[in-house]
């Protein structure tokens, strides 16, 4: 369940100093390779990483979603294809001894790297988002941090990632009226993320005029291979583990 927002993910220079007074963890990722990012209604295509050929600035969009053999136009919304830079958190590092099990409260989160605005080799291309949607101003937000967003050390050796944020993207299809937004939720589960959102919007206002409802889906997940700052145990060894037995099972 998404929960509910009550404020906005700090801004890159708060995000900076707090990264300054704890221990912190890069986190990156290898995608699924049928994340996608669809629209429903407006456009009715979509976007996917294995539909391109892999190669850079190969075409992944934008797909029709009644007949994917047919392809509106062409788009490469994931440049980085499978590999996933996220960005890095920060733990409250005065609270891990590195004896028995300890988990201790995420203190900040900085997805920049997952998506930016103007950028074109973030993970999410910002300009391929332009083409998808009428060069429409837009953005994705994330929600703040609580105290069930947590990170697990056993024995000093940091062993799982468990948080939940708000995830949201905005489009004003007006051009200057008040923008369109869809809600869902970004999270990191032991050694997984997501980034998801399924939400239909009614009476959307458009450049065109009111349209009766736009569905957007935004559903891009994978595994975390996070590498802490020196000086903190090895997360991504013990991640590898885990996908071994996962794999093997």
């Amino acid at each position: 369940m998404m929960r509910a927002t009550t404020g906005w993910l700090v801004t890159a220079a708060a995000a900076q100093t707090a990264f300054a007074s704890g221990g912190v963890i890069s986190l990156a990722g290898i995608a699924d390779g049928a994340s996608r990012i669809a629209e429903y209604d407006l456009t009715g295509s979509f976007a996917q990483i294995n539909f391109g050929d892999g190669s850079p600035g190969d075409s992944d969009g934008l797909y029709s979603i009644v007949d994917p053999t047919i392809q509106f136009g062409s788009i490469d919304l994931f440049p980085g294809e499978r590999s996933f830079g996220l960005g890095g958190l920060t733990y409250d590092a005065a609270g891990v001894t590195g004896s028995g099990v300890e988990t201790v409260a995420v203190t900040g989160i900085d997805l920049g790297q997952l998506w930016a605005a103007g950028s074109a080799t973030t993970d999410i291309s910002d300009v391929a988002l332009g083409l998808f949607f009428f060069e429409a101003p837009r953005a994705f937000s994330f929600g703040p941090l609580d105290a069930n967003d947590t990170v697990t050390f056993v024995d000093g050796v940091l062993t799982s990632i468990d948080l939940e944020i708000d995830a949201a993207l905005s489009l004003d299809l007006t051009f200057g009226g008040d923008p369109v937004t869809w809600d869902g939720s970004f999270t990191i589960s032991g050694s997984e993320f997501s980034l998801f959102i399924d939400e239909t919007e009614f009476d959307v206002p458009t450049a065109f005029g009111t349209q009766p409802q736009s569905r957007l889906v935004v559903d891009i997940g994978g595994t975390i291979t996070a590498v802490p700052s020196p000086g903190a145990a090895g997360l991504a060894g013990v991640f590898a583990c885990a996908i071994v037995r996962r794999r093997r099972r």
